[in-house]
């Protein structure tokens, strides 16, 4: 049984999903930056007040930022 045929296929059950869905991509933008912040600052001890580090946390937090947005308006158009 793929993924698929176990989506609900009644409305409400399309509904749960979509506010689960909303609900993960609403939690992970939220927390995108404050996740890159822990990882590179706390846990690999990086300074956060070179150049190269600011530029590496930089691209790192854009680029997921970029992937969510481009991912929630593929979904709202389609």
């Amino acid at each position: 049984m793929t993924i698929v045929e176990r989506l609900p296929e009644t409305k409400s059950g399309i509904g749960v999903v979509s506010a689960i869905a909303v609900g993960a991509w609403v939690g992970a933008y939220a927390i995108n930056e404050r996740m890159w912040d822990w990882l590179m600052y706390d846990r690999i001890g990086l300074n956060p007040d070179t150049r190269s580090v600011g530029a590496l946390h930089f691209f790192l937090y854009d680029t997921t930022k970029i992937v969510l947005l481009l991912t929630g308006i593929i979904f709202v158009a389609g």
